[in-house]
């Protein structure tokens, strides 16, 4: 919490976020000090979201500059009696420019982008904010089209709110309407989020939702996966980090099911058992501690 603290007030806000992410995860049975390290991540966001808006604003101000000198040269090549002045003026404004877009690129190299690729960003369209995503060279990779955005996480997945209907996104900009809780599961939900919700087994219902692609679990208390998960014809994605699952056997019969299997921490996996699941999952990519 004092590491995060400490990057913010330098404004370090990607540290910070890192530091009050693991502050949040320490702290988690303590709600008090959960909530104001939660508030403290809020502000990280209104950090970076300050740190964006400023980036813009001198890339804007750089394109300026640089137009006012292609001018100027242009002016001097074309009045040889004022060609010395203009030359100088010319240099003056090249100098800004670099001092721009230098200052520039520090801001954006201080924002996070998930692969070095995918920046969370902001932008005014007919009155109202849209959220997008953009590179490192300001490219707009993902358009601004979201009311609500947080960045890519872990997994790969953005969450997004447009029209008050919940999404991830994947990199590709593919939209998976998504539930946070089995009451909102239906039809039309491809991804479910129940991560960091203490589960220690699941709930049937869940494989009754056939057309889920995304199926996010990490941080619960699972100790096996339920073989009845290959009903899930149509999942490419499970994420079982930071639970307890010990062995394979559960999980058979999954093995044209699923794209990628994340195992992370607390999952106590021998290596015997980590080759058995590759064989058993061999086009998954499977993360293991």
């Amino acid at each position: 919490m004092q590491q995060g603290q400490a990057a913010f007030n330098k404004k370090d806000f990607v540290t910070a976020f890192k530091k009050f992410k693991g502050a949040k995860a320490f702290l988690e049975g303590d709600k008090k000090r959960s909530d104001e390290v939660e508030v403290w991540i809020e502000k990280t966001f209104d950090g970076i979201d300050a740190q964006r808006q400023e980036a813009f604003e001198n890339k804007k101000k750089a394109e300026e500059n640089a137009a006012r000198a292609a001018e100027n040269e242009r002016v001097a090549k074309a009045n040889e009696q004022k060609a010395n002045d203009l030359l100088k003026k010319v240099e003056e404004e090249k100098e800004k420019t670099e001092a721009a877009l230098a200052l520039n690129k520090k801001t954006i190299d201080a924002l996070y982008f998930y692969k070095d690729r995918f920046g969370l960003a902001a932008k005014e369209i007919y009155g109202k904010i849209k959220f997008g995503f953009i590179d490192k060279n300001a490219n707009i990779v993902i358009e601004y089209q979201y009311d609500e955005s947080l960045p890519f996480d872990y997994n790969g997945f953005a969450k997004v709110k447009r029209d008050k209907a919940n999404y991830l996104i994947d990199t590709l900009g593919r939209e998976y309407a998504v539930a946070y809780e089995l009451k909102d599961l239906s039809k039309e939900i491809t991804a479910l989020d129940l991560r960091n919700k203490q589960l220690s087994e699941l709930d049937s219902t869940i494989f009754s939702n056939t057309e889920l692609k995304i199926l996010l679990l990490s941080g619960n208390q699972l100790k096996t996966l339920p073989k009845e998960i290959a009903k899930l014809k149509k999942l490419i994605s499970i994420d079982l980090s930071n639970n307890f699952i010990y062995r394979h056997e559960k999980i058979w019969g999954v093995e044209h099911t699923m794209g990628v299997v994340d195992i992370f921490e607390e999952n106590t996996i021998s290596k015997e058992e980590i080759e058995k699941i590759k064989k058993l999952l061999p086009n998954c990519i499977i993360y293991h501690n």
